[in-house]
């Protein structure tokens, strides 16, 4: 091709071209085409005899430019994007294309820049990973409301549902005791009635936090069975080992020192817990555990609350 045509080509283009001297000190530019000048806002008289690097300022820590200089070094093309700044001081993002022309004799004589402002396209990149971050935080919000209750921040009986279910099979194939401990609030009614909803709330609050804090494995779990029933799965827990931990949580309740003046069992909030266990077996059904818990719990009561019943099988 005609070197004028060439020159002309070069000339004409919308991305920016600098040429450098690869053979002399600082590698200085010796040639910019008029979309460069339109780029960063520098004219061509500016430029020549410097080396690229202005167009940094002072923004020098860039993983682009390390990208840049190690392949500079080992004497290979590359492409990076890098932060640059306009004449007037303004930022672009600039992609920049460096290849090396080289002598017949193999010798590097100069590096050609070809430059793209790519600034609209990495803010959209950005805002794009912005709006997934922000996606995958809603999820994960959405994902534990579905298991969580709102108020008392522990699993709610949907999930204990879908865990007892699984445990169930665990324990059953596994041939281990599958424990339930059923935990009521006493005389809560009157609670509410006496303190109000607000403090019932804030009560519940404590209470689940308690329990939550109580579990020493991370199979075991705390769900809020309704109003004021809490349940909790101990899973490869015989009913011996798990009525001192049941027996440790209706002491811990009980030293919150939550006044309860409408109690009849204490002056302080309680709770009673019926306490069951078995090992599953095939074709057995797992509602029975539920059931021989929901009865322990019912003794617990009518032995005057604040206490722990462990039914015997």
């Amino acid at each position: 091709m005609d070197s004028d045509y060439l020159h002309s080509a070069i000339e004409a283009t919308n991305d920016g071209i600098v040429i450098a001297d690869a053979q002399k000190e600082d590698q200085p530019i010796i040639y910019v085409n008029p979309a460069f000048e339109r780029l960063t806002g520098y004219g061509r008289e500016e430029v020549l005899g410097r080396n690229c690097r202005f167009l940094q300022g002072e923004d020098t820590q860039q993983r682009g430019l390390m990208e840049l200089r190690k392949a500079l070094r080992e004497g290979r093309p590359c492409l990076v994007t890098l932060r640059n700044y306009r004449k007037d001081g303004t930022r672009f993002w600039n992609e920049l294309s460096i290849s090396l022309v080289k002598a017949k004799d193999g010798m590097l004589t100069h590096y050609v820049g070809i430059q793209k402002d790519v600034t609209e396209r990495t803010r959209n990149r950005t805002r794009l990973k912005k709006y997934q971050e922000r996606l995958r935080k809603a999820n994960r919000r959405l994902r534990k409301l579905s298991t969580h209750d709102p108020l008392t921040r522990v699993h709610n009986r949907r999930h204990f549902a879908s865990m007892y279910r699984r445990d169930w099979q665990i324990a059953a194939r596994e041939n281990e005791p599958l424990t339930v401990m059923m935990i009521d609030i006493d005389y809560f009614k009157q609670y509410n009635d006496t303190y109000g909803h607000q403090a019932g709330d804030r009560c519940l609050k404590r209470i689940a936090s308690a329990l939550k804090h109580s579990m020493r494995r991370a199979s075991d779990l705390v769900a809020r069975f309704g109003g004021e029933e809490f349940i909790v799965i101990l899973q490869g827990l015989s009913a011996e080992k798990a009525l001192p931990l049941a027996e440790a949580i209706s002491r811990k309740i009980y030293d919150l020192h939550i006044p309860h003046k409408a109690s009849e069992a204490a002056p302080y909030v309680t709770v009673s817990i019926g306490l069951a266990s078995l090992t599953p077996i095939p074709g057995a059904n797992r509602e029975r555990l539920l059931m021989e818990a929901d009865q322990a719990l019912y003794q617990a009561k009518k032995q005057g609350r604040n206490t722990v019943v462990l039914q015997e099988n």
